[in-house]
This record gives C-alpha cells, sequence and structure tokens, in this order.
C-alpha cells in the first residue's frame, strides 16, 4: 500500500514539476520560443512523413493496377485459347500456344 503511494507522489512530481518549470518560469517568452520551435520542427516531421508515405502508397496503387492489368491480359489470353491447347507461362508477352498430346496413362 504503502509502495503504491510513493509511485503515485513519484508520478505526480514528474508531471507537476515541468508544468511548474513551465509556467512559473522567469523567463515565459524564451520558453514559449522554444517550445514553438519544437511544434514547428514536429510538424515539419510529420508533413515530411505524409509526403513520403502517400508517394509510396502512390507507387503501391500503380505497382497493383500494372499487376491487375497482366492479369487480365492472361485470363483473357486463356480464356480465349482453343480446346487442347496451352499457353506457356514463361512466353505470356508473346504467348505461344502448343498443342497438348493425350497423354499415354489415361484412356
Amino acid at each position: 500500500m504503502k509502495r503504491k503511494h510513493l509511485l503515485l507522489l513519484w508520478a505526480v512530481l514528474i508531471v507537476s514539476i515541468p508544468i511548474f518549470a513551465i509556467s512559473y518560469g522567469h523567463n515565459l517568452n524564451q520558453t514559449l520560443r522554444v517550445l514553438r520551435n519544437e511544434l514547428n520542427a514536429d510538424y515539419q516531421q510529420i508533413d515530411k512523413n505524409r509526403d513520403r508515405l502517400t508517394e509510396d502508397y502512390e507507387k503501391q496503387r500503380q505497382k497493383m493496377i500494372d499487376v491487375m492489368k497482366q492479369c487480365d491480359e492472361l485470363s483473357l489470353t486463356l480464356y480465349s485459347q482453343k480446346q487442347g491447347f496451352t499457353c506457356h507461362l514463361a512466353a505470356v508477352p508473346l504467348c505461344a500456344f502448343h498443342e497438348e498430346k493425350p497423354s499415354q496413362d489415361h484412356p
């Protein structure tokens, strides 16, 4: 029980001492200037991060669109091929078709 009270008192002191120093400091203008500079620096960092994340998002989105277009082209190619023919995926841009030979294992 004493330990909880001691920890609570310690936490209150940790929070109240900086607030007291800011509120009742002798040089309030300098303290406010420092806080304003820190706030501006944090805002600039957040702005840079937001720009970087937006750029990364756009790159990922474009990659996803490109993959979807490739999948659409491949699915159309596979859908439109003749029965009994296969498309070699290694040559998808050229998509050379070869006739499948019936296997001897299956009648």
